[in-house]
């Protein structure tokens, strides 16, 4: 009788051991509690120009690439793998040229992009837990509308008054990053973001009037943010327990 009680024991428990682990939808809300679905960023930076007057190989033409980037930033998290964004960013771009065929010297211009891009963790864990993990790699996708004024790098005259050119451009921004969890609301990280645009006159030169054309003008930036999640004003932990049977 009691070996017969052991192994019945025994099958209870390997039984209990093998039942698998409750999967978490991708975009189950309710999964675990979250200190809040919404955060504020900050971050500072750097950024190279790719296109007629300067390439982003050309270190010296472009200040071996210190031209400044602020940026200012709202997220939501829409699940536990997905952060929905939105930046407002300022970029300094000025490049001098070696080329011999160009009517500047160089550009100077003031650029204003504001971008909504999708940040999706690269290693989403089953049983993400944000009090728990501390890194966090993702890749983002995005896209904006960017203002540019490139002025003579000399004269300081705009270099796009004299003909009919937009001053507004597409902006699609693509990047890798890592975010590292300082605390229950802070984190801070890195990114590195290559953005595509629809314009080629972000150096206030056409790059269909002169050769060894690259098309549309594009740029790349490397940042470093710090990220503030804004806590709840109130959390019932029976409501979410609620919520969360009613999501299954």
């Amino acid at each position: 009788m009691r070996y017969s009680f052991l192994l019945l024991l025994f099958g209870v428990s390997f039984a209990s051991l093998a039942q698998p682990a409750r999967e978490v939808r991708y975009m189950t809300r309710y999964a675990h509690p979250q200190i809040s679905n919404y955060s504020a960023s900050f971050g500072v930076g750097l950024n190279a120009f790719n296109g007629t007057v300067s390439s982003i190989g050309n270190l010296d033409e472009q200040n071996h690439f210190l031209s400044p980037m602020l940026s200012l930033g709202l997220g939501y998290k829409a699940s536990h793998y997905i952060d929905v964004l939105f930046r407002a960013s300022y970029l300094r771009q000025k490049s001098e040229t070696a080329r011999g065929d160009l009517p500047i010297p160089g550009f100077r211009s003031n650029l204003l992009e504001g971008v909504f891009a999708i940040k999706h963790s690269l290693f989403p864990q089953r049983d993400y837990d944000e009090y728990l993990r501390r890194w966090n790699y993702y890749g983002l996708l995005g896209v904006g509308v960017a203002y540019f004024d490139p002025v003579h790098l000399s004269t300081e005259t705009s270099l796009l008054a004299d003909r009919d050119a937009s001053q507004l451009a597409l902006v699609v921004p693509v990047g890798l990053g890592v975010d590292f969890r300082l605390s229950n609301f802070f984190s801070m990280g890195a990114e590195v973001a290559y953005r595509f645009t629809s314009s080629d006159q972000l150096d206030g030169v056409d790059n269909t009037t002169y050769a060894n054309s690259r098309g549309s003008d594009s740029y790349a930036t490397l940042g470093f943010f710090v990220n503030y999640r804004i806590p709840r004003s109130r959390f019932h932990y029976r409501e979410f327990l609620r919520l969360k049977d009613s999501s299954k």
